[in-house]
């Protein structure tokens, strides 16, 4: 008797976890369907101008330095290229702060990632994170994603799918991200993005910096037949514990996307923007 009830309750658990899975197949197979993912195999390469707006507050506890509280906002205008068949990109930056103007450039390229400032200073940056590794749009599922309880997100009923992000650095301990698909159009019409970051030292104390990003997907329009979201508002909490001071921080950021092409000329870019970025940023 004992035997039969324990292959009964394995049983159940097996078909239980396909089940989540097959749900969790089904709702990318529909999200992918309202996309026109099937047409991102003709994509090569995307050049894309967007305008973000961003405004953060900070809170500051120090034991030694005291408490401050400061409020910056910042608007900028990006032009961007990437090419996944030659895993190349390349962006220009034109931002303005409280603490004054900067224009910058980017470049990643064979594995490495550089930022160029305006007076040509170029600074290498480590590559964690492979951007062309799926190509755009592609039909590609997070591997160990499992399907949660249905939530209500920004006053529409989604479906939750629930993954573990690539923790690219050894103090990233937590990477847990929660995307938000509409019930109605199969659209990905947000995420929430959970990380918890421990720096480890021995001599003055550890610090501990724990961050919920979530991402509302507005205005989708279609280009080369698929659909692609225009707007993208953000929220960032985040809360940095550490020797003698706490940090609170709030940030709320807006991206519009005023202008994106597929499969245009790179060379043309690289020779009329990207060496030139104060007359391309002029003519934005």
């Amino acid at each position: 008797m004992k035997k039969g009830t324990t292959i009964t309750i394995v049983f159940l658990m097996c078909f239980s976890v396909f089940a989540q899975q097959k749900a969790v197949e089904e709702i990318y197979a529909k999200y992918f369907q309202a996309i026109g993912s099937e047409n991102s195999k003709n994509v090569a390469n995307v050049q894309a101008k967007l305008i973000t707006t961003s405004e953060n507050t900070a809170e500051i506890r120090s034991n030694i330095l005291g408490d401050s509280k400061n409020n910056v906002e910042t608007n900028s205008k990006i032009i961007s290229f990437t090419d996944y068949v030659g895993k190349y990109y390349a962006s220009i930056s034109y931002s303005i702060t409280s603490f004054g103007n900067v224009l910058s450039r980017t470049l990643q390229s064979n594995g490495k990632g550089y930022f160029v400032m305006e007076d040509g200073t170029k600074t290498e940056y480590p590559v964690t994170v492979d951007i062309f590794k799926n190509g755009y749009a592609s039909e590609t599922i997070p591997p160990g994603s499992e399907r949660m309880p249905d939530e209500v997100f920004k006053e529409e009923e989604v479906y939750v799918v629930k993954c573990e992000l690539e923790k690219t650095l050894p103090t990233i301990k937590k990477n847990t991200q929660y995307t938000y698909f509409s019930k109605s159009s199969g659209l990905i019409i947000g995420s929430k993005q959970i990380t918890s970051i421990l720096i480890e030292n021995p001599t003055v104390g550890n610090t501990a910096v724990n961050s919920t990003t979530i991402n509302d997907f507005k205005d989708y329009k279609e280009i080369g037949g698929i659909l692609v979201a225009h707007r993208i508002d953000t929220t960032i909490e985040s809360e940095t514990n550490g020797p003698n001071m706490k940090n609170t921080s709030l940030t709320n950021s807006t991206q519009i996307y005023t202008d994106i092409q597929f499969n245009t000329d790179m060379e043309s870019f690289k020779s009329n923007c990207f060496q030139k970025p104060k007359e391309c940023i002029a003519a934005f």
